[in-house]
């Protein structure tokens, strides 16, 4: 597949704006993956029409409309208690002065929360629940094995199950995206259960986007733990954070229709590769180095890529930026100098993503974690 590669970020707002370009949907490969093999990919064909990831026009619109109804700012705000007390329940767990890799103890026990409580899909095995997100996360790669896709198709099943199993029980979570879309008696099982599976697959993406800030905010050097641990700095400052450190290394669109943005004409059929970190790093945009000393980037006359954009755009932009903040302002509240022995960050890099595997260090501080917790 060649791809005409975009790093402007004002070429790629346009992009993901226009209705002249459009997601690139897999299922057209797995249908002649499905006729060469002979092996039945129904299951990832049906995701891929409905989930809201590669889904277009009115049926796209009326997924948004479903989320929006839990996913607008006023809804995710009741829901701050409720993360609060997860990430003090993940942190008692956390062993001090001992060495620790913050994604196992820290970042994916609270996805992990927040997929149960605020989701509201219950499943037995932590371990195994990662292990079927993690490989159902590959459903963005654009051309995968044979193999890869069966086991693709077998994640993503399975965590559909799940989800279904939740939506089919007379009591759930009180105003969990479950319930909320158990209400909306005009969508069949299948589109629930796939609207939400999509929604819980693509969220792990900000168990990932914390660690890393916690990596790099442990790695400054200075006093700023001392202003992270006020929620409010931290809430005015986590867009720079998000827009230097994107998981998501590149939004595919195919365009629909010969366009020019920007006296660059891009013809029918050109399949555009946006750059996402190179783009989130126009020189508008205010430096690494001034962000992680603290800066304000509200003056920036654009904006990031790294929720998407346009039509596209996350739905759970504002959920995320409070999960996120209320974590990392917890963590800062622990002491001004809390890391101790951190380990550079351990990747794993595929066409689409580069996302953190694993980040050891030894949690130390002034403060003793019995303090904190009181």
């Amino acid at each position: 597949m060649t791809y005409t590669k975009i790093d402007n970020i004002d070429i790629a707002k346009e992009i993901l704006r226009s209705n002249s370009f459009g997601t690139v949907n897999l299922k057209d490969h797995l249908y002649k993956l499905q006729e060469a093999s002979k092996i039945d990919f129904s299951t990832l064909i049906f995701f891929c029409e409905e989930s809201f990831v590669f889904q277009s026009g009115e049926s796209h619109l009326e997924s948004r409309r479903y989320l929006s109804t839990f996913f607008n700012k006023k809804n995710a705000e009741l829901w701050r208690k409720t993360i609060q007390t997860q990430i003090r329940f993940v942190f008692e767990k956390i062993p001090f002065e001992e060495e620790v890799d913050l994604l196992l103890y820290f970042t994916d026990p609270i996805y992990l929360l927040s997929v149960k409580n605020i989701i509201g899909v219950d499943f037995d095995n932590d371990i195994d629940f990662l292990s079927l997100v993690n490989t159902a996360k590959n459903f963005t790669e654009p051309i995968l094995s044979l193999k890869k896709n069966q086991k693709l198709q077998e994640s993503i099943s399975s965590i559909n199950n799940l989800v279904k199993k939740s939506l089919k029980k007379n009591q759930k979570k009180s105003n969990s995206l479950i319930e909320v879309l158990d209400n909306h008696k005009e969508m069949s099982l299948e589109q629930k259960s796939v609207l939400i599976t999509s929604v819980i697959i693509a969220a792990h993406t900000m168990s990932e986007t914390l660690l890393i800030i916690i990596y790099k905010l442990s790695k400054t050097e200075g006093d700023l733990w001392g202003d992270v641990k006020n929620i409010q700095w931290i809430e005015e400052r986590i867009d720079g954070f998000l827009r230097l450190f994107p998981t998501t290394q590149r939004i595919v669109r195919k365009t629909l229709k010969t366009t020019s943005i920007m006296d660059v004409t891009f013809k029918a059929g050109t399949i555009i590769q946006i750059q996402v970190p190179i783009a989130n790093r126009d020189h508008r945009f205010t430096p690494e180095k001034e962000i992680l000393k603290g800066k304000i980037e509200a003056s920036c006359p654009i904006n990031h890529v790294s929720f998407g954009g346009g039509k596209h755009l996350c739905p759970g932009v504002a959920l995320s930026k409070l999960v996120l903040s209320e974590a990392i302002s917890f963590l800062a509240s622990n002491s001004k100098v809390m890391f101790s022995s951190v380990k550079p960050i351990i990747w794993t890099e595929s066409f689409m993503i580069k996302k953190p595997t694993q980040m050891k260090c030894i949690l130390k501080g002034t403060n003793s974690q019995k303090d904190v917790l009181e």
